[in-house]
């Protein structure tokens, strides 16, 4: 049998740690010496240890009975277990082996609930779901705070009286009785239009020469009517120890925290509390460096007194460097013996979090601690094994419990949260649901964005409305059937675009950070990393065309020249760079010689010697994986033309909401129609643990 799994190896079906793995439990079971029962327990511990490598945590025992061990073929399956018993008793071997336990012994895997686990994997879901259930409780909060909270949370989302306003000039006094009704809806978020006086409100829009007259609304409109789901979301925030606040792009989750912060900040100094410790953190130094910029143009739109502003952080760090990443060793610096110095930590881009990463962030987290985690649960989950963001949010359809709808609906002067739904069983809810929240309208993607409608159809599986968005000739999305002539096209459409920004770093007219921003404006997503529809080979035709261009120019044989983008591939805990992070390299003003300048995680740039630079590859073409945690003003996305695999509803989505105003999509209709009906099923059972 390990001749047979070295073939496999070989064949690039398994890895070597699978196969090493596979030889580790064989020599170590004691119970069992048969050695047909031996292959059996050898195939099954490659097949658990090759679940990792697709996402996965552990290995449904229907997977045993399948005619497609390990993903092969069925007549490759047959030539792999042709000497060994039905595959209906095996479950029998692993009941017997001594390798086997429940998980209360210590065995190399576990076999718990119908899974099949690595104990590694087993204890990181184990811990992850103890953790998170007893964080699901309502925070500590006395009268004097929920006075100030109340009173914080209405001046930190007041009615966008503004907003309307602008509108209604769009409008120049022409406007019906239906068109005001639509713009007063979406603008205050109503979702009880019945009993409104909808006369009386328009005649308060026709006839408004200012701001302040929209102020008469108030009265007509209360807010009962009204639910704004960003103020609800930093009520759960604020009203619980354990929140994630989901949401697509443009649904305002950085704001929304932000404001969340400066409400609680606020509740500690009015009651004469010294401010919370707050650190922010995410997964990737790009996503870090986002949330420092996003988070700091927040703050400074704030309303606020200035000793609050100034206790909101604005520098966010990596995860890795928060926990205390060491050289060559995988134990972090903190850990449950020395916890982090914090009371409330925001942790950004969640879905990029894997399950092993979340388990020690958990760990290392203080007694009492508040924890936040946002992101996008319709995203791509992590690289890693889990699916923990998802995971979790696979209760946010159910209803709030009574109490925390009448908590909700007390700090927020709304009466429209659905406390009880015929359709669930209130008695079986997690109680993990009163933790989370769903943004739901998209500030940055309007009725007229092309981008979020697509968006919106992907998320659905539909590829019927797919059709239908693009055929209503958005100016933001294109799409291009892939041939010969649309391939040769976008190389070239996309070398052009990277000229601007090859002048700029080559002239040494603009600074480092303007390079990187120039950069950053566009990218082309794949899918994929190798063939003619992969990164390697599109990075080289890019490269290559610029060279004809002449606007990159090598010398003395070396890969290193003036505008060459590179993407970090391994992390370097010295060096403070981490997989993901994006450099440019440019001469040094003052020497003439040739660095390589990245914006780090707290918004700073710094430069260093490319010989220093860790392993890394050319980037002007990346992976919609490795593209989550930013985003590109325009973006092109390439999808093969043959189906495989990893083409999924979530890849699609996650890739058409990395562009912010231009999003040019390459794929012919009958792979996206099989990528956005292919739902990305990680096997788990962490949701099971929360319920």
């Amino acid at each position: 049998m390990i001749k047979k799994l070295k073939q496999l190896t070989t064949d690039n079906v398994l890895r070597r740690i699978d196969l090493q793995f596979a030889k580790f439990v064989r020599q170590q079971e004691r119970t069992i010496s048969d050695e047909v029962k031996l292959d059996i327990l050898t195939i099954i511990a490659a097949a658990v240890s090759n679940e990792l490598s697709k996402g996965h945590s552990c290995l449904p025992v229907g997977k045993l009975t399948s005619n497609k061990i390990l993903d092969l073929s069925i007549v490759k399956t047959t030539e792999l277990i042709s000497n060994l018993p039905p595959q209906n008793e095996w479950l029998d071997v692993v009941n017997e082996a001594s390798v086997f336990s429940s998980g209360s012994t210590l065995t190399p895997l576990i076999l718990d609930n119908n899974r099949l686990y690595i104990f590694n994997m087993w204890k990181h879901e184990q811990n992850v779901s103890n953790r998170i259930k007893s964080m699901s409780i309502r925070s500590n909060i006395d009268d004097n705070q929920f006075s100030t909270l109340k009173m914080s949370l209405d001046n930190l989302f007041p009615r966008p009286y503004h907003i309307l306003f602008n509108k209604l000039e769009e409008m120049e006094g022409y406007g019906t009785k239906e068109d005001y009704i639509d713009i007063v809806t979406d603008t205050l978020d109503v979702i009880a239009p019945v009993g409104i006086n909808w006369e009386a409100v328009s005649e308060i829009c026709s006839t408004a020469t200012t701001i302040n007259d929209l102020s008469k609304l108030d009265k007509i409109i209360p807010d009962e009517y009204c639910l704004n789901w960003q103020k609800v979301a930093a009520t759960t925030a604020l009203t619980r120890q354990f929140c994630v606040i989901s949401g697509g792009p443009g649904t305002g989750k950085t704001t929304t925290v932000t404001k969340l912060l400066a409400a609680l900040i606020m509740s500690y100094v009015i009651n004469n509390k010294q401010a919370p410790t707050i650190q922010l953190v995410a997964p990737t130094g790009k996503a870090a460096a986002r949330l420092t910029e996003s988070i700091s143009k927040a703050v400074d739109s704030l309303d606020v007194p200035e000793n609050i502003r100034n206790n909101i952080p604005t520098q966010a760090s990596t995860i890795h460097r928060l926990l205390g990443a060491r050289y060559r060793k995988a134990a972090f610096k903190h850990n449950n013996k020395n916890p982090l110095h914090c009371e409330v930590l925001v942790v950004d881009e969640a879905s990029m979090v894997d399950l092993p990463m979340i388990d020690k962030l958990l760990d290392a987290l203080p007694t009492g601690a508040k924890l936040i985690l946002l992101g996008d649960k319709d995203q791509l989950a992590s690289v890693e094994a889990g699916s923990v963001l998802g995971d979790i949010c696979s209760f946010s359809d159910y209803p709030y419990s009574k109490e925390q709808s009448e908590t909700v609906n007390r700090l927020t002067g709304y009466n429209t949260l659905n406390i009880n739904n015929n359709n669930f069983d209130l008695d079986m809810t997690s109680p993990i649901v009163d933790s989370l929240c769903m943004l739901r309208k998209s500030y940055r993607f309007h009725s007229k964005s092309g981008i979020g409608q697509l968006a919106y159809a992907v998320n659905n599986g539909s590829f019927k409305d797919i059709t239908k968005v693009f055929a209503m000739n958005f100016r933001d999305i294109e799409k291009q059937d892939v041939n010969k002539e649309s391939y040769d096209g976008l190389i070239r459409d996309v070398a052009d675009e990277y000229k601007d920004y090859l002048l700029i770093a080559k002239s040494g007219s603009k600074s480092p950070k303007a390079v990187l921003d120039a950069f950053s404006n566009i990218r082309l997503l794949c899918a994929l990393r190798e063939g003619n529809f992969g990164i390697e080979m599109l990075n080289k035709k890019i490269e290559n065309r610029l060279i004809s261009s002449r606007h990159i120019t090598k010398s003395d044989g070396s890969i290193w020249y003036e505008g060459r983008p590179i993407m970090v591939t391994k992390n370097d805990h010295n060096m403070g760079l981490f997989n993901g992070d994006i450099g440019i390299t440019m001469k040094d003003p003052e020497t003439g010689s040739l660095f390589v300048y990245f914006e780090m995680s707290d918004g700073n740039i710094q430069k260093f010697l490319p010989t220093r630079i860790p392993p890394h590859e050319v980037v002007f073409a990346m992976t919609i994986h490795k593209s989550q945690g930013s985003e590109f003003a325009s973006t092109y996305m390439l999808l093969p033309a043959q189906r495989n695999p990893v083409i999924t509803r979530e890849l699609i989505y996650t890739g058409i909401t990395r562009a912010k105003k231009k999003l040019r999509l390459y794929s012919s209709d009958e792979m996206l129609e099989h990528g956005v009906k292919t739902k990305t099923n990680r096997n788990s059972n962490l949701h099971k643990l929360l319920n």
